[in-house]
């Protein structure tokens, strides 16, 4: 316990007194119990409780180091959806020596454990003692619980051994696993009514493009002084680019969820209503399809009855020597597009996916962008040029999507999951964890349609009416039901931003006020080697 929580302390994250509480109570009772135990089993009881803390403080530890977070539902869901690949490219960004010295503070006390004799002996007072610290001083984080319910007594201990820091990995992971269990309920139950149909109104051909990581606030077309988008800067007249489109989650599966699906509890997605109406549906990535465990994203894209997954590597660690650039994208989206009839396409980028520089081919590097300051660091200057440039090469392969949707009834619309923090707001890298900057939340949202779409209905003008709008994610899937002509059965219009009756709510990103987010961070540290 004293390992990960002080580390905590010295890397600035935010501390509950509460955790430092419980932490002292439950470590002295664990220490009671080992050592009240029948001599038969305390060497057993001992080993088995030192494994199990062990563990947990080194993955608590972990993430205090990678993301400066405590272990959350969401994080060790993104865990369990990278595949070996991913995960050796994650670990080479954050490892330094801090982790090995966790390692050595960790391992020590096993030694003392097994080398070293006894030379306390619990006395029948000093029991007492750690009893009555015991009993009066574990109920403190109630006060933290301000909802009292009929399962007071075990959500209570289940929040405080929530707030024991050595156990909080073991939290979020039952907690991950439930959220996988509730997505694969989802998938038994997918009840898709049969009164959707298909209006003239609707696009033949609806692209969707997702990013990865990406956010607005290093693409030259939404003003990042970096020429990082050459091709949308050049046609930004022919996109409606929307100003403020936030994700409400830092993290793939939750945002892509959010997406796809209605949001108001109704056991279908996008996919389904679309091919409900005999329109074709086209999921085609470049993430692996197979993470640590089943990938969340392909659970939630499984219906599609088109599931085309590019990149080489299926849970091994093939990506580092077998490159996977978004242009392989192209051959199964030609694929697609030769089809007859309706069909709704999703490209699935690894876009700005850390480590950046893996992300663009070698034809690409920082001779193509305006030089950095010398007064940056190498690591900072390292890690900038490879996201604006993995940004660069983004841009080029929406270009080349374009390219082929110009002559068809199609439309384009391109956005992230979520975006990343580089050095942007903050003084660091990655997504998500207890200090949430506007780089995280803020995406690009544009919409492109073609000259034949255009010539027949005016949907780029309703379009254009909203493109202000504080929107978030969520609307990706009302939009796509206009953009498609779909109608549909209790249709919420509410949460439809094409319809007068959409209703404005209040952002959050993650249980953070987004608004909150935006106070918090109002200086951009981009600024000064945008000079």
């Amino acid at each position: 316990f004293i390992i990960p929580f002080g580390l905590r302390l010295l890397s600035g994250h935010r501390v509950l007194l509460g955790e430092l509480v419980v932490g002292v109570c439950i470590s002295a009772g664990f220490a009671a119990l080992s050592e009240l135990a029948p001599t038969v089993i305390r060497q057993y009881l001992i080993v088995l409780l030192g494994f199990v803390l062990f563990l947990g403080s080194l993955a608590a530890s972990l993430f205090t180091i990678a993301i400066v977070s405590e272990a959350s539902m969401f994080t060790v869901l993104s865990i369990l959806d990278t595949s070996g690949a991913e995960a050796l490219e994650f670990i080479k960004v954050f490892f330094d020596g801090r982790v090995i010295i966790v390692l050595v503070l960790l391992v020590f006390p096993f030694f003392l454990i097994f080398f070293s004799k006894p030379t306390i002996r619990y006395t029948r007072s000093m029991t007492r003692l750690v009893v009555f610290v015991l009993v009066f001083l574990l109920p403190y984080p109630l006060i933290a619980v301000r909802n009292l319910r009929s399962d007071f007594v075990w959500s209570t201990l289940d929040y405080q051994f929530h707030l024991y820091i050595p156990l909080q990995p073991y939290s979020a992971l039952a907690d991950a696993f439930k959220y996988k269990n509730r997505l694969a309920l989802f998938n038994k139950t997918r009840q898709v009514p049969d009164s959707i149909d298909r209006t003239e109104t609707g696009v033949e051909t609806i692209v969707v493009m997702i990013g990865e990581s990406l956010t607005r606030h290093r693409m030259g077309v939404y003003g990042y002084c970096r020429d990082t988008t050459p091709f949308l800067s050049s046609r930004k007249d022919e996109f409606i680019i929307f100003s403020d489109v936030i994700s409400r989650y830092p993290y793939t599966v939750p945002s892509i969820r959010a997406m796809i699906t209605p949001g108001n509890d109704q056991p279908y997605s996008i996919i389904d209503a679309f091919q409900a109406t005999r329109a074709s549906v086209w999921w085609i990535s470049n993430h692996p399809q197979i993470g640590v465990f089943e990938s969340e994203t392909s659970l939630l894209t499984e219906s599609a009855e088109n599931n085309v997954w590019v990149n080489p590597n299926h849970g091994g660690v093939s990506f580092n020597s077998i490159p996977s650039y978004d242009e392989d994208l192209l051959a199964p989206l030609k694929q697609a597009l030769a089809t007859g009839g309706p069909k709704l396409i999703f490209l699935h980028l690894q876009g700005s996916h850390a480590e950046y520089h893996r992300r663009y081919p070698d034809s690409l590097s920082v001779d193509h962008l305006s030089s950095l300051p010398p007064s940056l660091s190498e690591r900072v200057s390292f890690h900038v040029n490879s996201y604006d440039l993995s940004v660069r090469y983004t841009d080029q392969v929406v270009e080349k999507v374009l390219e082929l949707l110009k002559n068809q009834d199609a439309v384009l619309l391109f956005t992230s999951d979520h975006g990343e923090e580089v050095f942007q707001f903050g003084d660091f890298i990655g997504h998500g964890g207890d200090e949430l900057t506007p780089a995280m939340s803020d995406v690009p949202f544009l919409v492109w349609f073609s000259p034949l779409v255009n010539q027949r209905n005016d949907l780029k003008e309703h379009f254009f009416t909203i493109k202000d709008q504080p929107l978030t994610l969520d609307s990706v899937f009302y939009l796509l039901v206009e953009l498609g002509g779909l109608v549909l059965p209790e249709y919420d219009q509410n949460r439809n931003p094409l319809s007068g009756s959409f209703v404005v709510q209040e952002r959050s990103v993650v249980d953070t006020r987004y608004a909150d987010i935006e106070k918090a961070f109002t200086l951009k540290r981009s600024e000064y080697w945008c000079e």
